[in-house]
């Protein structure tokens, strides 16, 4: 349907959307000054001058805008603020002046680009017929749409091609006009005939007001209401009456670590204070809660709107944004621009809201708007197959390239959050974990309208007593009860249970069950004669797998939307009527197509594998076909496909469980790993998958088909996710059984064992899995929750049955696990061969646990840490054990104190020695250092962050008998030395000619002469030197440099925070040499460009480098990072570059900056917090070194 008639009102918004009192009919609006700002370049300050804007304005524009283009729109803008009753020809005047005389002729035209862009953003799916009429072929019509991504951008561009093509003295804008008409599109011709160029220069006025109340609209109309439960369309509820809060937990980025203190709510999302960045990645599992947590959001955003007039009505978590935009991933298409989804989705397909408009208001305002991009799981384009030329703002939207000041919430599946690569860094990472315990009730009595309290609707009595019954049984049963996290699964239970008052045990029969059920309200709503039960089986069972190939094969391309067509016309009508799919035309504006989608991604997942589990029996061959489809790469989106096929066939599974074990054990052997089982995607946890589907199966008697998963002898289980915690379970079930059979089991050869994420509920499994492993020598537990005193104790017999455990690693802040040491200390004696016990551990008996210690004769490694003991438990533990002859000793965040004595015991056989944050005093260290001479075995000697002071020199009094040390670290040692001191200590430092690992850094060490280099050149076989932070004097740097020729080997060199200065010329003399050089660290070294030149001359010498660290060295120019980047390409095996605080010469998000990063293949580049950054236009003299610097690495030249 063509647009409503243009006229010059329109052009402008509509007067009720909009205040036209600023708008001056003669000045250009902001799709001319975007498109003139993106093509002038460097003359733009020329053309500043010439239009009136003094330097102080120029600076002042360089300094609050990033990017060149936005520094040359905000100058165009401030001069059209600043206009009154001047012409456009002031414009082109200043234009023709800097020497953009084609830039002028934009303006000039009369049919400019200007023009050409303002039609194409109006012409829709109509353009091809218009290209037709203007004589376009049907060739070039069909390279244009393979060269250009936006539908705008076609239509731009072919415009520009068939206006070069015209003779001279045709009077194009006429042509133009009658092919507008012969295509139907009188209403753009009638414009450009009446208008002037200039009208359609004139500014946009976005009035945020009239946006808001159309977004309030779409919001009330679409997001205000749920469905009772997600399947169940026929009855909805309003949002409040159902939502309940959900836990969200803020993830560490690098490890991936669940924090101990959730977020208060989900107001928290967008609260600084508690996820601390402005990109908020939410995951969670199929059925998690995602997009009702959206919902929410944006019903809450949208009630605190005037209906009438588009203002805020009070202060709330979200009313600081003006604007919250909130999109389905899913309908979004590749390179669709941001402004462009927004009308897409959730405008009036007759807003005056125009996307230039909004894309000017959202650059200008970004803190002010919240984004939300719901389900990248389900979008059809990966962040990880972009290509390197390819522009697309949503992908740079979510890669924080763009709008990156504005507020972005991102919700995902799990299996996709690592596609966000180095941009991950930017997000704060929030797991959705379902409903906390206490919720669970609460969305139960919600669901069936219940108030906790009383009654608010109009059941009888007894349906109380139903309902405590479900809870009651939900309670009691852990499978069940740990399924009931997941809202999707507890209202699918409260629908069960509601029809039948009977739960189902499995994800598969639940969904099974379900869909059945939906199927049985259809035909019960809309038959009068009802069939037997199994004639109605039958109907739901055909219906289900006549949707079930589209399904699988969706699932297989990643593939969520479907036309129509793709079903049968009958099974498709039946299907919408049951509720299992929906139905709607897309209202986009290019064209209408009527789009077919499953109601969750759970049931296209279910029908899918429900299909394949039906192929098995009726065609081997093509259910072979489509196992040999199963990778690496997709197996993590097949999940629940898989899942569900094993759940609803046994023969199924014996096939498909092979597939998946060997994919797991091919990734095993690609990271290095022997044994995983956890909770996140396959990659990560190889073991998981193959457990899942074997629980979903119910084959007890298949079990060894995991057993090549056990060929190799470690074995490490992680009990973080419920339904990973309920599948190990069931196997820990199956071994049990076999071990009280006496039949052996897989678990027998077992000799490393390691088990995460204990918490109350697993701890009996993890008694039971202990048992199986006699032949067990190492065992780690790592501890999430409290647990009971009891079976705690039973967890510490089976530990203290194990005959050959040679190690015990037990760690758990905040876990009481007094039950496990109590028992291991009543079980102990003296034929145990424990050899290491290590304990990160907070609560426990101090006096159990000597006892325990002190009854293992073959004890040689103790390690405590961050046990919280005081002075008092060191000594009691210490000196219960004085007869041990330890090898090794660690003790960290411990306050030792007085009983540092205790430890002098250990020194003649002790090899390494960690004493990290003690609360030791200068006089406690000198009880341990005054008998320092007798550890003649140590090579390891970490004394990080505590007080030592001037006992260090007693050190030096050992003269050669530490001879053996490799490790020495002193860092944070919070010693002052002078001359003769650091002399003394240099002496004795030459002395230790095995040494490899020195780190004095965080020391004041400046007094140290000239010669401390050259003792130091001594140390050959160094490997890692950190001198940072020890204040050395230039002149002493300049001796480090030739020190450096002696150390060969060395790998790591750590000289932040000095002032290095000028004597940066001689360390990079001195790195010519070192080859083996991976790491080099000259942070804060008060650097200067000169020094990066030299640096440079060593680049051909340090093949190995791979991260080279420069933050904070500001007095280093943009020439010199020019220099900088001209030479990387040098460093063949760099991957980390950290330069904040440098004025580098290109802006980050430039796509350009991508391309070379992607050749480089680097993994981290960290520009945040950059002093300045500037971007030049792509054809810039400092661009253009940066890519042949890029193309020279390519080559290898």
């Amino acid at each position: 349907m063509a647009d409503p008639p243009l006229n010059q009102t329109a052009i402008l918004e509509s007067k009720n959307c909009g205040d036209s009192s600023t708008y001056n009919p003669h000045l250009p609006r902001d799709i001319a000054l975007r498109d003139l700002s993106h093509k002038i370049g460097g003359e733009w300050q020329a053309l500043a001058t010439y239009l009136g804007i003094d330097t102080t304005r120029i600076h002042s524009l360089k300094k609050d805008h990033l990017s060149t283009e936005d520094q040359i729109f905000y100058m165009l803008v401030s001069w059209r603020q600043s206009q009154t009753s001047q012409h456009i020809d002031t414009l082109t005047a200043a234009l023709h002046k800097a020497g953009r005389v084609d830039l002028a002729q934009d303006f000039e035209s009369p049919l400019s680009d200007v023009v050409l862009r303002a039609l194409s953003t109006k012409l829709g799916h109509e353009w091809e017929q218009l290209a037709t009429h203007l004589g376009c072929t049907n060739a070039e019509i069909h390279r244009n749409k393979m060269d250009h991504l936006t539908v705008d951008n076609q239509i731009f561009n072919l415009l520009v091609s068939w206006r070069q093509r015209q003779p001279s003295g045709t009077d194009v804008k006429d042509k133009f006009a009658t092919a507008l008409r012969n295509s139907g599109r009188n209403d753009l011709a009638d414009l450009l005939t009446n208008c002037s160029s200039e009208a359609w220069t004139q500014p946009y006025v976005f009035d945020v007001k009239c946006c808001r109340k159309q977004l309030r609209q779409f919001y009330e109309d679409e997001k205000a209401t749920l469905a009772l439960t997600p399947y169940d369309f026929q009855s909805r509820i309003a949002i409040e009456d159902i939502f309940v809060e959900l836990e969200l937990h803020k993830e560490n980025a690098k490890t991936k670590e669940v924090e101990k203190q959730k977020l208060r709510s989900y107001n928290a999302l967008v609260d600084l204070e508690q996820v601390s960045k402005k990109k908020v990645l939410v995951h969670g599992g199929p059925g998690s809660g995602k997009t009702t947590l959206v919902s929410k959001l944006t019903h809450d955003w949208s009630c605190n709107i005037d209906p009438n007039t588009g203002e805020q009505i009070s202060d709330t978590a979200l009313s600081k944004f003006s604007l919250l935009l909130s999109l389905n991933m899913r309908e979004l298409n590749s390179g669709m621009s941001l402004a462009e989804a927004v009308r897409d989705q959730l405008l009036p397909v007759d807003s005056v809201i125009s996307e230039e408009g909004l894309e000017a208001y959202i650059q200008g305002h970004e803190d002010e708007v919240l984004i939300i991009l719901d389900g990248y799981d389900e979008y059809p384009f990966s962040l990880l197959k972009r290509s390197k030329c390819e522009k697309d703002e949503i992908m740079d939207v979510l890669c924080a390239l763009k709008v990156r000041d504005s507020y972005l919430i991102v919700t995902s599946r799990p299996h996709r959050v690592d596609e966000f690569g180095k941009a991950i860094m930017k997000y704060a990472n929030v797991a959705l974990t379902g409903f906390a315990q206490e919720n669970i009730k609460k969305y139960i009595y919600k669901f069936f309208q219940m108030s906790e309290d009383h009654y608010v609707s109009e059941e009888e009595q007894q349906n109380r007593a139903n309902i405590e019954k479900l809870i009651t049984e939900i309670e009691g049963n852990g499978a069940l009860n740990t399924l009931a996290k997941t809202p999707v699964i507890l209202a699918l239970l409260c629908m069960l249970w509601r029809d039948s008052q009977e739960l189902p045990k499995r994800v598969t029969q639940l969904y099974e069950e379900a869909m059945h059920y939906l199927v049985k309200r259809w035909y019960e709503r809309e038959n009068k004669d009802q069939p037997e039960p199994h004639e109605m089986e039958k109907k739901s069972e055909d219906l289900l797998l006549s949707l079930g190939k589209v399904a699988l094969d969706g699932i297989f391309e990643n593939k969520l939307i479907f036309e129509a067509k793709a079903f049968d016309k009958e099974h498709l009508e039946e299907a919408c009527r049951a509720g299992l799919l929906s139905k709607e035309k897309n209202r986009s504006k290019l064209k209408t197509v009527e789009e077919v989608r499953f109601i969750h991604k759970t049931f296209q997942e279910m029908c899918g594998g429900k299909y394949l589990a039906d192929l098995v029996a009726k065609d081997p061959e093509a259910f072979n076909a489509y196992l040999q489809r199963i990778s690496e790469e997709n197996v993590g989106n097949l999940e629940y496909m898989l899942r569900f096929c094993c759940g609803l066939s046994k023969k199924a599974a014996v096939s498909i469980i092979p597939v998946a074990v060997e994919i797991s054990h091919q990734l095993m052997v690609k990271v290095g790993e022997d044994c995983r089982l956890a909770y996140d995607d396959i990659k990560q946890d190889p073991w998981r998958l193959s457990m899942l589907l074997l629980f979903e199966s119910q084959c007890s008697e298949e079990y060894h088909l995991l057993k090549p998963l056990f060929n190799r002898s470690k074995l490490r289980i992680r009990f973080h996710n419920a339904e990973v915690t309920i599948a190990a379970q069931y196997f820990i079930g199956i071994l049990e059984n076999l071990r009280k059979a006496n039949k052996p089991n897989m678990l027998e050869e077992i000799s490393e064992t390691e088990l995460v994420g204990i918490r109350a509920q697993d701890v009996n499994g993890a008694s039971k899995l202990i048992r199986n492993m006699q032949s067990a020598k190492e065992l780690k537990l790592v501890f999430l929750t409290r647990s009971e005193y009891e079976e705690m104790e039973q967890l510490g017999k089976s530990i203290s049955q194990l005959p050959s455990l040679a190690t015990l690693i037990l760690e758990g802040r905040d876990c009481d696990t007094s039950g496990i040491i109590g028992q291991l200390a009543r079980n102990s004696n003296s034929s145990n061969s424990m050899q290491e016990f290590a304990c990160h551990l907070s609560s426990f008996s101090i006096d159990a646990l000597t006892i325990f210690i002190s009854r293992q004769p073959s004890l040689v490694r103790l390690k405590l840490l961050d046990n919280r003991m005081t002075e008092e438990d060191i000594g009691k533990l210490l000196k219960g054990i004085q007869k041990a002859k330890l090898e090794v000793l660690e003790i960290f965040w411990n306050k030792v104190g007085g009983s540092s004595k205790y430890i002098r015991a250990f020194l003649p056989t002790l090899q390494s020695l960690y004493l990290s944050n003690t609360k030791m005093n200068p006089d406690n260290w000198k009880e341990i250092f005054c008998d320092m001479s007798k550890a003649v075995h140590i090579e390891k000697l970490d004394l990080t962050w505590n007080n030592i002071g001037s006992a260090v020199m007693m050190l030096a009094d050992t003269g050669t008998a530490l001879s053996k040390l490799r490790i020495l670290i002193l860092r944070k040692g919070y010693f002052v030395l002078g001359r003769d001191d650091m002399d003394i200590l240099g002496r004795w430092l030459s002395n230790l000619v095995n040494l490899e690992n020195l780190d004095l850094s965080d020391n004041d060490i400046r007094e140290a002469s000239d010669e401390f280099p050259e003792q130091l050149a001594k140390l050959t076989n160094l490997t890692r030197l950190n001198l940072s932070a020890t204040g050395l004097r230039k002149s002493t740097f300049r001796k480090v440099g030739s020190a450096l020729k002696a150390m060969p080997n060395l790998k790591q060199l750590h000289l932040a925070e000095n002032d290095v200065g000028e004597a940066i010329v001689d360390i990079a003399d001195g790195l010519k040499g070192l080859s083996e050089l991976t790491w080099l660290n000259l942070e804060e070294c008060e650097m200067e460009s000169d020094g990066v030149e030299a640096l440079t001359g060593a680049f051909d010498g340090l093949s190995n480098l791979t991260n080279f660290y420069l933050h904070g060295n500001s007095k280093i120019t943009p020439s010199g990072v020019d220099v900088l980047f001209q030479n990387l390409h040098r460093l063949q095996k760099l991957e980390c570059l950290e330069m904040r605080g440098l004025e580098i010469v290109y802006e980050p998000c430039s796509h350009l900056v991508k391309d070379c990063f992607d050749v480089l293949k680097w993994r981290q580049f960290q520009y945040d917090g950059c002093d300045k950054v500037v971007l030049d236009k792509v054809n810039s003299e400092e661009v253009k070194k940066i890519a042949s610097a890029a193309e020279r690495f390519a080559s290898g030249s």
